[in-house]
């Protein structure tokens, strides 16, 4: 009888506490996909004064950087950011290539999208995308 009541009571506490945890595992991998996208922004950035510091910055060579798979040991940013999470990406970029400024990035992994937009001063927009 005792052993009902115990497993009674586990299970009424599991009933509140799962929903809260697959919150609390979402929440997780947006704060990670954002940390992480913000890290694809400053490596791209970086990649982009590179390209403009030999001469190479054209807009048909920044395609390369569409679709960047950031786990990629071998993809265009290897030598700017090191692994990323699962399926992560570089869904697409907007540059200014005058100047060789990165205006926007859009951060794809299997869970989130994020969306970073750089003004000007260098001020920057974080924003979730995922259900848009």
């Amino acid at each position: 009888m005792e052993l009902i009541a115990v497993m009674a009571i586990v299970s009424v506490l599991m009933i509140f506490t799962v929903p809260h945890m697959a919150s609390y595992i979402q929440g997780t991998r947006r704060a990670a996909a954002m940390v992480e996208a913000r890290e694809a922004a400053d490596a791209v950035q970086r990649y982009l004064d590179d390209e403009k510091e030999k001469g190479d910055l054209e807009p048909k060579e920044l395609r390369k950087l569409m679709e960047t798979n950031l786990n990629d040991p071998n993809g265009v940013l290897k030598d700017y950011i090191s692994g990323g999470q699962k399926d992560a990406r570089i869904a697409s970029i907007e540059v200014d290539v005058k100047s060789g400024t990165l205006k926007k990035l859009v951060y794809d992994n299997e869970a989130v999208r994020i969306r970073i937009d750089i003004e000007e001063d260098g001020t920057r927009t974080i924003e979730d995308v995922t259900g848009r």
